[in-house]
């Protein structure tokens, strides 16, 4: 479980630093 939740955390911070446009983070938020 923890190993999906850090994946899932790493993906977030991944999606977070690659979103161009602020319309992505209110989508994923």
């Amino acid at each position: 479980m923890s190993y999906l939740l850090n994946f899932v955390m790493i993906m977030c911070v991944f999606i977070c630093l690659a979103h161009p446009f602020p319309p992505l983070t209110g989508s994923i938020s």
